[in-house]
């Protein structure tokens, strides 16, 4: 029975064809509601009391949003299904964890990439302030909020920069 579990949200399409008959006659959609209870409770029994949250709340999500697309014209079988079904799906713990993991970890890279941005802003100030020439690297550290050695660091980093390019400007671009 496991391995056919997977074609339980397709059950639902056998009711295409006679859904205005369903949304007509309240015996009738009483029927495919009691189904679905049905079929709701067994998926409980085979997979929640078997460990297997995540496949029961995959095909409940499924069965839901073929009915859905189904009785698209009928909110009152929908809604009939949905709640036929369990209603909305409860987040389970484990989702819970992961998402809490994710919006840490979300957290955590958006604040280095701020940090790592901030850097890059004080580097091109420092850059900016050292081809004016009128500041100190004393002055510049001072202003940018950097250690003293960084700023001495990227100075250096110019100067080697600058050689290259007259290097390359004084050989002709090779």
């Amino acid at each position: 029975m496991q391995k056919l579990l997977f074609l339980l949200p397709f059950y639902v399409i056998r009711y295409e064809k006679s859904r205005e008959d369903i949304e007509k006659d309240p015996e009738k959609l009483q029927k495919l509601l009691d189904e679905y209870v049905t079929i709701s409770r067994r998926l409980e029994e085979s997979l929640l009391e078997n460990g297997k949250e995540a496949l029961h709340r995959y095909l409940v999500e499924v069965i839901i949003k073929i009915a859905d697309y189904i009785f698209s014209d009928s909110e009152k079988t929908k809604k009939g299904v949905d709640r036929a079904m369990g209603g909305e799906v409860l987040e389970l713990k484990t989702d819970k964890l992961i998402n809490e993991i994710r919006q840490d970890v979300k957290e955590e890279v958006k604040a280095e990439v701020k940090e790592e941005v901030k850097t890059e802003t004080k580097e091109k100030i420092v850059i900016c302030m050292l081809k004016r020439g009128k500041s100190t690297l004393e002055e510049i550290a001072a202003d940018t909020q950097m250690p003293i050695e960084q700023v001495e660091r990227i100075k250096k980093e110019q100067e080697e920069l600058a050689k290259k390019n007259e290097e390359i400007i004084k050989n002709g671009g090779k």
